[in-house]
């Protein structure tokens, strides 16, 4: 019989501290806390999953004797998407899913609950496989690996060489420690399947050629696209409002290319980049000697772009001397030329983009009420990033591909921080954390190291507080148990109890009092 290396007996006993007695129900539970503490230092932000899972799988192998281990996920339709097998000897399996009994791991998928079997080849319903009889299996333990009561793949170990080496209560136990990492295996498959939707998003988005680069599949994002398709074919002027970098100039380009005015010219100007003067020439022009440079005529925007699209960013910038004669425009379609008394007139389609809320403006009489009221026909409200978190994920790849790295993908771990962060400045700095990254990244993988460091900062925090969080639920776990166990072999005798677990009587009763367990339920009858 193979021994099992980490388990030190000596004629059934132990001895620790002040404690001796039997192994039994003490010794495991201390097992499977110990168990249960090195799987949690095994999960760190700076290390990849696919390490962490090696190290999981080892451990496992080691607590149950196993010969070999392996970790499968399925996706929606129950296909393979991710496979993960180690050996004794801590080596990867190769193609693992091959050297398995898909007999039992099909019946785990179907019952949802786990297998445990000590002679597969005398079992009367597992000795007909095939698969048992051609890998000469004889102890299996297979288990379901659930997240958020979705069955997402199983856990399957086994050994061709020693009789019931699983046991009955290591079966359960094994399966608790699946379903301490299931949020990270399933993170694998979120990430899979998000590569699969990428694609087919970006094939749809791509297709509608006017849409440049907006990307995403998200409620809000969707309800946008659908109004700029509406809006497009009209003339009507445009309010797009929304914080800095959240892309109101390529909701503008997409309301110009999906109009009839797309072969015309699209302007876009900085309302607040340009001084008074210099932006009023830009958009009238102006004549020979109208100021000191003025050394010839020059055709400002809105002749230029006749027929087109002007842009105004920033439009809570212009000031209100300029903002009366924008209203002329979009009232008359006249205007003069700086210097000149020549009155012009031009057929050009108004968007303007503001990060203030222009109401706001009116109410302090910062903004002119009547062009508030021509600008604002149609109002496009462009969210923040954090509010269309759907999409972070899919626009962190598509940046990606756009700095020259189709190749990389996110570790689980990226993908977190990434879902996690608040995006102060909105989808603009995502796409310079993911620049960043491409240049930074020297594998095949972006890691959290190759993140900018405020977004690695606010996720150790949260990572740290978790952590707290479960290690003190599994202290308080292992305590209960402990102290249970120990009065169950006292009779509910409080001070043999305390003598057996090493403990002093009154810490052991304060315990017991903390977590509300009574000796009296203990007591023979």
């Amino acid at each position: 019989m193979q021994e099992k290396t980490h388990i030190k007996l000596k004629k059934g006993r132990i001895r620790t501290g002040q404690f001796e007695g039997t192994l039994d129900d003490l010794y495991t539970s201390f097992l499977h806390f110990r168990m249960l503490a090195e799987l949690a230092s095994h999960i760190k932000p700076e290390t990849s999953f696919e390490s962490v899972l090696q190290d999981v799988l080892d451990d496992l192998n080691k607590y149950t004797g196993a010969e070999r281990s392996l970790i499968l996920i399925f996706d929606r339709s129950e296909e393979i998407v991710f496979q993960k097998g180690r050996n004794l000897d801590h080596d990867d399996i190769i193609e693992p899913s091959f050297e398995v009994s898909w007999s039992i791991i099909n019946k785990t998928r179907e019952t949802r609950a786990p297998i445990c079997i000590k002679n597969a080849l005398q079992g009367d319903e597992m000795k007909a496989s095939n698969s048992v009889l051609r890998l000469n299996l004889l102890s299996v333990i297979c288990v379901p690996i659930i997240h958020q009561e979705n069955l997402i793949g199983v856990f399957y170990a086994d050994n061709r060489n020693i009789l019931g080496v699983f046991h009955e209560n290591e079966c359960g136990f094994v399966h608790q420690c699946v379903q301490f990492i299931s949020n990270q295996l399933y993170s694998i498959l979120h990430s899979i399947e998000l590569k699969r939707d990428l694609e087919r998003i970006q094939k749809v988005v791509f297709d509608r050629q006017n849409y440049g680069g907006i990307l995403g599949n998200s409620p809000a994002l969707v309800k946008i696209l659908g109004l700029i398709d509406q809006v497009a074919k009209t003339d009507a002027t445009v309010l797009i409002q929304g914080a800095s970098g959240t892309g109101k100039e390529l909701v503008a380009r997409a309301v110009h290319q999906n109009s009839g005015r797309r072969d015309k010219q699209f302007v876009s100007l900085n309302c607040g980049a340009l001084p008074d003067n210099l932006l009023e020439s830009e958009l009238f022009g102006h004549v020979r000697g109208a100021f000191t440079d003025a050394v010839q005529d020059k055709k400002g925007w809105f002749e230029t772009a006749d027929g087109g699209t002007i842009f105004f960013d920033e439009i809570s910038e212009m000031s209100q001397a300029l903002q009366v004669k924008l209203l002329r425009v979009l009232q008359s379609g006249e205007f003069s030329p700086v210097g000149s008394t020549e009155l012009k007139r031009c057929y050009v389609r108004i968007v303007a983009a503001t990060n203030v809320k222009l109401a706001q403006l009116v109410k302090k009489g910062k903004f002119r009420e009547d062009l508030f009221y021509r600008l604002n026909i149609i109002n496009i409200e462009i969210p923040a990033l954090k509010e269309r978190k759907e999409d972070i994920l899919m626009l962190s790849m598509h940046f990606l591909s756009k700095y020259g790295r189709p190749d990389l993908t996110l570790d689980n771990e990226t993908q977190k921080i990434l879902l996690a962060y608040n995006y102060p400045g909105n989808v603009r700095q995502l796409e310079n954390a993911m620049q960043r990254a491409a240049v930074l990244c020297r594998s095949d993988v972006v890691l959290p190291e190759h993140l900018p460091p405020d977004m690695q900062n606010q996720q150790m925090t949260k990572y740290f507080g978790a952590f707290a969080v479960e290690k003190k639920k599994i202290i308080k776990d292992f305590e209960i148990h402990y102290l249970r166990t120990a009065l169950q072999k006292s009779h509910g005798n409080v001070a043999q109890a305390a003598r057996d677990a090493g403990l002093d009587a009154k810490n052991f009763y304060q315990k017991m009092q903390r977590y509300n367990i009574s000796a009296a339920a203990f007591k023979k009858r």
